[in-house]
């Protein structure tokens, strides 16, 4: 399957191209050991905690797949927000950019719920991106938690239907309190596509049968469970 990100902006194009997910892994995941510092070499951790404790976050394939899958919208401007509200004491947010056409806002009335008990303008980030799909596939749009993004931003998920829908995609969100700057090659957004399936759900409750992963003493889940993914 073929996903394509396309733009009309050249500068874009060449400096801040979308990315698969695994070129973007996190510095501080990268020198994390796989083992936590008073267990030494990974034999000693595993004899001492039987192969399951021990290990750091860098040694957890589920969180692996999830920052090497999908493909990464970095920023493509510079912007330094706040929310501030007007003279009336009602909800605003001011920001500076080095391009007001790839920012904007939503009023609180487009978004009218309070987030940690307060009214809030929204802020937008302008995709330069359009994107497209194969017939049937839809993207999920999510900031990536691991990122080096400031946690006072917090951007909206959402899915969109990359098949039929032929415009760039926008990026709103709100800000907690304080400052924030987002510079150019900051990770924005996370482009998750997938397969639109029809489900049903069912509860059941049950016996749990004899599993492998008890057979192995580590690294059981990516030897019996794990299956590769590919994002090119």
């Amino acid at each position: 399957m073929k996903i394509t990100f396309s733009t009309t902006n050249p500068v874009v194009a060449r400096h801040f191209p979308v990315v698969p997910m695994k070129k973007a892994v996190p510095d501080w995941y990268k020198h994390i050991p796989q083992f936590t510092d008073e267990d030494g070499d990974s034999l000693t951790g595993l004899l001492k905690h039987g192969g399951q404790t021990g290990k750091t976050i860098r040694a957890c394939v589920p969180v692996l797949d999830y920052l090497t899958s999908g493909y990464l919208i970095r920023s493509t401007i510079h912007t330094k927000a706040r929310n501030e509200p007007n003279d009336k004491g009602e909800p605003g947010l001011v920001y500076m950019t080095s391009n007001t056409g790839m920012m904007g806002t939503h009023s609180h009335g487009q978004c009218p719920v309070t987030v940690k008990g307060e009214k809030r303008t929204y802020i937008k980030f302008n995709s330069p991106w359009t994107i497209k799909t194969p017939k049937g596939y839809s993207c999920l749009f999510y900031q990536p938690f691991f990122s080096d993004l400031d946690p006072k931003l917090q951007l909206f998920p959402a899915i969109v239907d990359t098949d039929t829908y032929d415009k760039p995609i926008n990026f709103p969100g709100y800000m907690d309190h304080g400052d924030v700057e987002v510079a150019p090659g900051d990770a924005l957004m996370c482009v998750m596509p997938f397969k639109r399936d029809d489900w049903t759900s069912e509860v059941k409750l049950e016996q749990p049968p004899p599993s492998l992963f008890d057979s192995f003493i580590g690294g059981a889940y990516k030897r019996i469970f794990w299956r590769g993914k590919s994002f090119k």
